[in-house]
């Protein structure tokens, strides 16, 4: 009997993982059917990933150090070791049969990260604003409104400045050298506020410090959320003041409030809520620079006005955060801005990286309602 040969489709000669690619298009499918339907974010934000963000938090929440931080500076040496040992010393034949089948395993890999994050980040950019949970009306505000706020949040600047150690610079120096004790005290703030609103609960959180906070301030980053492993990751190395309101603000990421303005926001209401006055100083730190940038820019007038009534701390505050961030102007930091720039936009955040400053109209939303109290 003749044998009758069958030939193979193209695509059967690939590794089976190729077909996992198939998850990237999918997720640009998911993100986009949740972006017209705002109300699925909603309730897949609140019902489901509440669910998921406490099971990962369960596992990697007590491992002291970051764990996406160990990945990507031991995984790319790693893979390029296996891959020379793996496939170079091999036949010609074989070599080519296994390159492609590492190449196939690498963008199954990326692409099933890219699905996770999907399911874990990007959706949540399309949820309820945080406005709503807290019942602010969000409206135009006028140059002299912006100029009270920021005229109160320097008083209450003021006064705790005068309660807070300095070091010999004249410096905020935090209440403890060791960065584990700030981040428990700002997890009991963030957890204090979570009782106000039940959107932020869930497991414990531990921010953790970042060997690389060197590198992280040439990026100009002073924190970021890894949704792989739910860590709210930190740059230690910055400005003593502004540490509590950045664990604060990737906590917030980490509860699922994507949006930079409201973790902002949050990062101060958190910051206020703590009995501790460097942390509540790092709140109103974070509320004043982005509310005085504003005024800067609608009227300089009442913006030195408002600046000449800083104490000397915070004045010293202010000229050490600027001096520790001029050291890293450069080409790197610029790449950096427009990689977040533009990764904000595509996540449905319109103004880049001036979302994070549009926190001002929730600071003056807050205290238009509590004025109306």
């Amino acid at each position: 009997m003749e044998k009758i040969e069958i030939k193979k489709n193209k695509f059967e000669k690939l590794p089976a993982c190729y077909m996992n690619i198939l998850l990237i298009p999918l997720g640009i499918v998911i993100i986009m059917f949740f972006r017209m339907f705002p109300r699925a974010a909603e309730f897949y934000g609140s019902k489901i990933y509440p669910s998921l963000m406490n099971i990962i938090l369960t596992l990697t929440n007590y491992i002291p150090f970051s764990l996406v931080e160990v990945l990507i500076i031991f995984a790319p040496p790693l893979l390029l070791i296996y891959f020379i040992n793996r496939v170079m010393y091999e036949e010609k034949e074989k070599r080519k049969a296994l390159t492609v089948k590492f190449v196939g395993w690498i963008l199954s890999w990326i692409s099933a990260i890219f699905f996770a994050l999907m399911l874990l980040e990007g959706i949540n950019y399309n949820r309820m604003s945080f406005a709503e949970y807290a019942g602010l009306n969000l409206e135009n505000s006028t140059k002299y409104e912006l100029a009270v706020l920021c005229r109160e949040l320097a008083e209450d600047a003021n006064s705790l400045r005068y309660r807070i150690e300095e070091d010999d610079m004249g410096v905020t120096k935090l209440f403890s050298d060791d960065i584990y004790d700030i981040a428990e005290e700002s997890y009991k703030a963030f957890d204090k506020l979570s009782e106000k609103y039940p959107v932020l609960k869930g497991n414990k959180i531990n921010p953790k410090p970042l060997i690389c906070s060197k590198f992280m301030s040439f990026m100009e980053i002073t924190g970021i959320f890894s949704p792989l492993t739910m860590e709210a990751n930190i740059n230690a190395d910055v400005s003593a003041y502004s540490l509590p309101a950045t664990m604060c603000h990737e906590m917030s990421h980490i509860r699922g409030i994507m949006k930079e303005d409201e973790a902002n926001f949050i990062a101060y209401l958190a910051c206020m809520e703590s009995d501790n006055s460097t942390i509540k100083y790092s709140g109103l730190m974070l509320a004043l620079v982005h509310s005085m940038n504003k005024l800067y820019a609608d009227d300089y007038d009442m913006f030195l006005e408002v600046y000449n009534e800083y104490s000397e701390g915070i004045k010293a505050d202010f000229d050490s955060y600027l001096s520790y961030w001029k050291k890293f102007e450069g080409p790197i930091a610029d790449v950096s801005k427009k990689v977040n720039d533009t990764y904000l936009k595509i996540n449905n955040q319109n103004d880049g990286e001036k979302s994070y400053g549009k926190m001002v109209d929730l600071l003056l939303a807050e205290r238009r309602m509590k004025h109306s109290q």
